[in-house]
């Protein structure tokens, strides 16, 4: 199985992009919203920073589903919980260090626990999404 997220030490260097990206969301039914930041970085890969929030609850639809590309994003959930790395707080979770995703998309499904566009769903301080920098 290909690796799809990797976890960093404080200190390992990295050379952010330009763009300080955030996601923030809600759900339907719960009280629950989360901010996520991160930044895109050079080729495919996104990294999500220490202390953004993801979703506790997988979207239905998102939990049910048998599709591969599904499959990744909870096996890339999964280890991260298991890892620490998203430490539970209340209804949401919390990332405990920086984390850099093999794709925008990867990351934003962590983060909101279903199917996501990462090219929609991360957007700069103006709101303008990822896709359209």
């Amino acid at each position: 199985m290909a690796t799809t997220y990797r976890a960093i030490g404080s200190g390992e260097p990295l050379q952010y992009g330009l763009q300080r990206l955030r996601l923030g969301s809600g759900r339907e039914g719960s009280d629950a919203v989360v901010v996520a930041y991160g930044f895109s970085l050079q080729g495919k890969e996104f990294l999500v920073l220490r202390d953004s929030e993801a979703f506790v609850e997988e979207g239905e639809a998102f939990a049910q589903s048998t599709d591969p590309a599904d499959a990744s994003t909870k096996r890339a959930r999964e280890a991260l919980i298991a890892d620490g790395t998203l430490r539970r707080a209340g209804q949401i979770y919390e990332f405990t260090r920086d984390v850099v995703f093999n794709s925008p998309s990867l990351a934003a499904g962590v983060v909101l626990g279903r199917r996501s566009s990462g090219n929609e769903e991360w957007r700069d301080a103006e709101g303008t999404k990822l896709g359209d920098l």
